[in-house]
């Protein structure tokens, strides 16, 4: 008896841990690999746009290396995985392109064959080892294989502890979730993926101000990728004015302008023409109306909230005529909340086509 309850509290221990990623640290790849054999380079195959977490199929400095160099045998064997009649390189694509070249060649120096080891599991498996797990201490990665890396390992269901053996802190996880909201081909990453090559004085606070806006996409989805290479050249062209501007006082901005009637996602946010866009808008009846709407709103969610809780009171204390009362006029506030809601998109919507005096001001 004394035995079962023990396995039962194990089981319960295991699940515990699998399902807050605390066990995928130790056991997820561990032993999935063959030992290492000499394997005919000739029948190895490269599908770098699966299997490879850079931007490029292969790092040009280390194959630079390995062709002036030689190739050295002693070093880990590259990883192999077979998928049908296909050995493909999951890790080690920089080595693998050097012996190939001297290979290709007929370098003495290489022969016929290279050492590998073959990864054993699902394909899915894989696949996460290679994005996930290979090279992932190596800075030649970059930030942009570190994104795909984070989103491969969320997507996957990875707890926060593996992410955290992987990514080692925090704060470098959090600053990954906010930068995968942003353009992948964008100038953001487009620079940060720079590194150490990139001029930092001519694109000071870069991460953070990439930080900004990815937590700004993941708070607003209407903002589009257009509207973030308008902010990153609020923050970097012209006076770069925009880098005096602090986080709250920013974050204000944007969500006034995206919660606006006249907020359009096809046009730009035109962050400079504020004022003169206030200006217009406090004048405007349609605008003062739609304000009218919103606070309309807001009142009768606060009175609901209230009538929920006193319903919520009613029921314990069994007063069922206080009860259908309440349930009524929670029923009638719900039904002035989307009328309201449906007057404010009417009215957002023919503020933003009709209004041709802010068209023609060219603010939105």
């Amino acid at each position: 008896m004394a035995k079962k309850v023990q396995n039962k509290k194990k089981a319960t221990l295991a699940a515990y841990e699998e399902a807050n990623g605390l066990i995928k640290i130790k056991s997820r790849f561990k032993n999935k690999f063959t030992g290492s054999l000499n394997f005919a380079i000739k029948d190895i195959t490269l599908k770098p746009e699966i299997f490879q977490g850079r931007p490029v199929p292969f790092a040009s400095e280390t194959v630079d290396k390995i062709l002036r160099e030689g190739y050295d045998k002693s070093q880990d064997p590259i990883i192999l995985y077979k998928k049908g009649n296909e050995n493909i390189v999951i890790s080690g694509h920089s080595r693998f392109e050097a012996a190939k070249r001297l290979y290709d060649k007929k370098d003495k120096s290489i022969g016929k064959t290279i050492p590998v080891k073959f990864f054993q599991g699902e394909f899915e498996n894989a696949i996460d080892y290679a994005l996930i797990e290979s090279n992932r201490s190596s800075k030649t990665e970059g930030i942009e294989s570190d994104i795909k890396a984070y989103l491969r390992a969320s997507t996957r269901g990875y707890g926060r502890e593996f992410l955290k053996s992987i990514f080692k802190t925090d704060s470098y996880i959090n600053v990954l979730k906010l930068l995968s909201f942003l353009n992948p081909d964008g100038r953001f990453i487009e620079v940060l993926s720079k590194g150490d090559n990139t001029d930092a004085k001519s694109y000071p606070y870069l991460l953070r101000n990439a930080s900004w806006v990815g937590l700004l996409r993941q708070l607003y989805k209407e903002l589009t990728n257009e509207h973030e290479s308008e902010i990153f050249r609020f923050f970097y062209t012209s006076d770069k004015s925009g880098l005096k501007v602090q986080k709250k006082s920013f974050f204000e901005r944007i969500k006034k302008k995206v919660e606006s009637p006249y907020f359009d996602p096809k046009k730009p946010l035109r962050l400079g023409a504020e004022k003169e866009f206030d200006l217009i808008k406090e004048r405007d009846p349609g605008y003062l109306k739609y304000k009218q709407i919103k606070a309309a709103i807001s009142e009768f969610a606060t009175v609901r909230l209230k009538r929920e809780e006193t319903l919520a009171r009613a029921i314990i204390a069994n007063e069922k005529t206080i009860e259908t009362k309440i349930r009524k006029e929670l029923t009638d506030i719900s039904e002035a909340i989307i009328n309201k809601s449906i007057d404010l998109a009417k009215l957002g919507a023919n503020l933003r086509k009709e209004d041709t005096r802010l068209q023609t001001a060219g603010l939105f």
